[in-house]
């Protein structure tokens, strides 16, 4: 059977050619003239082939492949060289990357129609109703059971009374549900357990949120890691993003094959407990969205409107497979969602912001203001550990010179103002660069919601307070920047500057506490000094223009400019912040790296700009020692600090 086509375009103008092949092994080069599909043969011209340029190498699903470059000449799979990518030996082709190699761009295409000829076996139009059923079943059978009288929600009475209510009616939920019903509950059930599998292994463990309400029956786990072995999921930090593919593309063929041999019992208490905590996440969770807050893959939710929710994915925005089933069952849930974090939300006052529990940011905003109904965006709250610099270096989003760089000047006690966009790595690079920060040091960080996890022994994490549902008692970013003032601290860090706070930071820079470091928004470096300006009116509207630039100029040493390059998050520029022009009283910045993007495979490069920083010799007094390899232990030449670099 056929299952994918292999599409071959000329630079050098010859015809392009196309291919049809099966779920086998091919050799693709020059060496072959002619097509031979029984003998896995693929011809590819071009004056630079070698005889065999790479090998095509089928998967355990119809729809996955890997590639094998076995040429003498570079063969690249998107943008990178296949010998520079992780699991170079035989990295699996994933989406729409293209195969590149001398004089011509090869496309596999997978056929999209094999996964629609198998209906999408987790489809939610077949379990919905039954769930919706539960639901309104068990909370008027609570109703009665209260016979009028107040009884609070939370205490274990009531859990346990809900959770005994569950067990019923989920039961004759079931005896009575189709098996279409009982098998797209499965298949969702085993998706998400899929899906948190992967999440784990990404997570600090101690931040790992504990599952209450039904417990999942132990066969969920069991039934989900046999679909992760036949999935081929390596399941460990460097493949998260590769295994949540798979499963994107595979899992209904993969799931398939695996539930004739689900026993019926099994398959009823896989879907039963799947439901019963569905309609417990209604009484006492965030509804469909519960499950998604225990992804750590999953870094902002968004539902618009009731039959549309979408999530962000390793920066990428994609519609959920799941939704509410109508307005009123979502301004329900919302509002409850709402008072339980001490806040109100009606149509006179349309607008709300509060914290979930695991400190994500919530924003829900509903009618009349907005007018495809309730719109709700959260903001995930994460602590991902993998972050480091050198993970960075290994993901391309900045040289090793530059890391050394950045490792020599947190040393140093240089000051640093992340800047980048919504989504762009800032908090990630921040927590990077805290790991160098010496021991000995105290340091105090300044949230809104406390996402940096340093790994230094004497920390101090503050967290600010919005007002309560009277506008009272609110702490904000700047009160507890002047109250850190007061405790003696070594460095303080700043989680984001975003207003009237950016006076007190500048302050505790010009006063002893150098080394500290902040995050803003902005789009470049130059945007950053002129929003830092700004911000720093709105705290004291009556200070001049020159003696803010002056403060910034004596506070700021470094600008790392983060942005978003073809969807792909990385450092673009590393700036010094220099001294204000005589003449035209601008603040001078020079840039000491900057980003060159190229859309030839392999040609983006960092280049050193020629700038030594005026710091230069606390950066070779502060240098690195090589952490491995022959010369390990050894300090790092200045030299390879300012280099410029090819990246992925």
């Amino acid at each position: 059977m056929q299952v994918a086509s292999l599409m071959i375009t000329y630079a050098s103008g010859l015809p392009a050619e196309a291919f049809q092949l099966e779920h086998r092994v091919y050799d693709v080069g020059s060496a072959f003239a002619t097509f031979d599909g029984e003998k896995g043969r693929v011809p590819l011209r071009g004056r630079n082939i070698s005889p065999i340029q790479f090998r095509l190498i089928p998967g355990a699903l119809p729809t996955q492949w890997f590639i094998e470059a076995l040429g003498t000449t570079s063969t690249f799979l998107g943008t990178r060289k296949i010998d520079d990518l992780e699991g170079a030996d035989r990295p699996e082709i994933l989406g729409n990357a293209a195969i590149t190699v001398p004089d011509a761009t090869i496309q596999l295409r997978v056929d999209t129609g094999l996964e629609q000829r198998v209906a999408r076996a987790d489809s939610y139009v077949h379990w919905r109703g039954l769930q919706d059923e539960i639901h309104d079943a068990v909370v008027k059978e609570l109703q009665n059971e209260g016979h009028g009288k107040h009884e609070d929600r939370n205490s274990p009475e009531q859990r346990a009374r809900v959770l005994r209510l569950l067990d019923q009616k989920v039961r004759a939920g079931l005896d009575r549900a189709g098996p279409d019903a009982v098998k797209s509950a499965v298949a969702t059930a085993m998706r998400l357990a899929l899906y948190r599998l992967i999440a784990t292994v990404s997570t600090d463990p101690g931040q790992v949120r504990v599952h209450s309400g039904p417990p999942r029956h132990a066969q969920l786990d069991q039934r989900a890691r046999e679909l992760a072995t036949v999935m081929d999921l390596r399941l460990d930090l460097d493949s998260v993003e590769s295994d949540t593919d798979r499963v994107d593309r595979g899992f209904e063929i993969a799931f398939e094959t695996l539930y004739p041999n689900i026993p019926l019992g099994d398959r009823k208490a896989v879907a039963g407990g799947f439901i019963a905590a569905n309609v417990w996440n209604f009484i006492y969770e965030f509804g469909p969205v519960t499950d998604l807050m225990e992804l750590d893959i999953v870094t902002e939710v968004m539902i618009v409107g009731h039959d549309r929710i979408f999530i962000e994915r390793f920066g990428k925005l994609e519609q959920y497979g799941y939704s509410f089933s109508s307005e009123e069952r979502l301004r329900t849930l919302l509002t409850r969602v709402v008072n339980d974090a001490k806040r109100n939300i009606s149509e006179s006052e349309a607008i709300v912001d509060f914290r979930l529990r695991d400190g994500s940011r919530v924003n829900a905003i509903i009618p009349p203001l907005a007018v495809n109904g309730p719109n709700v965006t959260i903001r995930r709250h994460r602590k991902d550990m993998r972050w480091t610099l050198d993970r960075l270096v290994e993901e391309g989003k900045l040289t090793r010179g530059m890391a050394w760089f950045l490792q020599a000047a947190v040393v140093s006690r240089r000051s640093v103002v992340v800047s980048g966009g919504t989504g762009s790595g800032k908090t990630t690079l921040l927590n990077a660069l805290s790991a160098f920060i010496p021991e000995g040091q105290r340091v105090i960080t300044i949230e809104d919601t406390a996402e940096l996890s340093l790994r230094n022994r004497h920390v101090v994490t503050l967290q600010s307070r919005p007002a309560n549902a009277e506008g009272a008692n609110e702490v904000d970013i700047r009160r507890l920047v002047k109250n850190a003032l007061r405790m003696r601290p070594d460095r303080i860090i700043v989680g984001e500057c975003r207003g009237g706070e950016a006076v007190d930071m500048l302050q505790a820079l010009n006063t002893g506490h150098a080394g500290s470091m902040t995050t803003a928004h902005a789009n470049g470096p130059a945007e950053m000094l002129s929003r830092l300006e700004v911000m720093v009116l709105q705290g004291e509207p009556n200070l001049p223009v020159s003696a803010i630039r002056r403060q910034i100029v004596d506070a700021v040493d470094l600008i790392v400019q983060l942005n978003k390059v073809e969807g792909d998050k990385r450092i673009t520029e590393i700036v010094e912040v220099v001294d204000i022009h005589p003449v035209t009283g601008e603040i001078l910045i020079e840039p000491i790296f900057a980003f060159r993007p190229s859309r030839e495979p392999g040609r983006s490069r960092y280049v050193f700009t020629g700038h030594l920083p005026s710091f230069v010799e606390e950066i070779e007094r502060n240098r690195p020692r090589i952490p491995s390899g022959p010369a390990a232990g050894s300090l790092v030449d200045l030299a390879d600090v300012f280099e410029s670099g090819a990246v992925r």
